[in-house]
């Protein structure tokens, strides 16, 4: 497996997203089609910031809520989001760290507080 990058506790976020109750989906495993079909079935979306939210472009009017691993949004998330018609929030968690590298990943992060930042992350889908 190779991505460009990862955040390590990822688990930490999804246990407590998984309890409310949020569908958790890896975008990676399904063909591009299955996931145009899966944003296209979904009024929210929330995931963190990755090549998966660009598919957003072919499911206008949708929801979206980014955990965003650097301060800047990216552009490519602000054309799509205002071609397509999304509400975008983009949340960057300050405590956000970035490691070392590691074989196969190009940036790797890790939330000292992951928890509390998945309870943010639902707040602002809600």
């Amino acid at each position: 497996m190779s991505a460009v990058g990862r955040i390590t506790n990822e688990h930490e976020i999804e246990t407590v997203l998984d309890q409310a109750g949020v569908e958790i989906i890896y975008p990676e495993t399904l063909s591009f089609v299955d996931q145009i079909r899966l944003m296209s079935s979904r009024e929210r979306i929330m995931g963190s910031a990755g090549s998966f939210l660009h598919a957003s472009i072919f499911c206008p009017n949708r929801r979206i809520t980014c955990l965003n691993v650097t301060e800047q949004i990216n552009t490519n998330y602000l054309l799509i989001d205002g071609l397509a018609g999304n509400t975008s929030t983009y949340h960057y968690p300050p405590a956000l760290q970035v490691l070392e590298q590691q074989a196969n990943f190009l940036t790797l992060r890790y939330l000292p507080d992951a928890s509390d930042v998945a309870r943010e992350m639902l707040e602002l889908i809600n």
